[in-house]
């Protein structure tokens, strides 16, 4: 939900919503930060992959849900402080560790509500200790 009131929802690989170029330019940007700041991508966390390349998985993971929102909520604001998502599944290690590094590389508080638990991610690091 932004500051207006209104939610965002994003699945998983789609491209469905408004502002979709700026947000895919957005999470390249912070794709970019993070990967320079020592972020890698975990890719046991891609589903049904026994035919797909390194590549193909991490741009699969790239394309989560969560990672755009994050960028969605950038272009909505791009001084933005604090972000809070809500999901319906366990957020993936993938997820969950992109999400420590944005927070400290973007300079953001990002919470995330999942299926088991808060998530609250500042300055590099996760309330729940990385036991998500």
């Amino acid at each position: 939900m932004n500051e207006n009131g209104k939610s965002y929802k994003f699945i998983s690989g789609s491209s469905d919503y408004d502002r979709y170029e700026e947000v895919e330019k957005m999470r390249e940007d912070i794709y970019r930060k993070i990967i320079n700041a020592g972020f890698e991508p975990d890719t046991r966390w891609v589903t049904n992959s026994k035919l797909m390349t390194e590549e193909e998985k991490i741009a699969s993971l790239h394309k989560h849900a969560e990672k755009t929102a994050i960028a969605h909520a950038f272009v909505l604001n791009p001084n933005r402080k604090k972000i809070l998502l809500t999901i319906n599944l366990r957020v993936c290690n993938d997820c969950h560790n992109a999400a420590t590094y944005i927070s400290k590389e973007m300079n953001v508080e990002i919470i995330v509500r999942d299926a088991n638990r808060y998530h609250h991610f500042v300055n590099g690091k996760c309330s729940c200790g990385n036991y998500w």
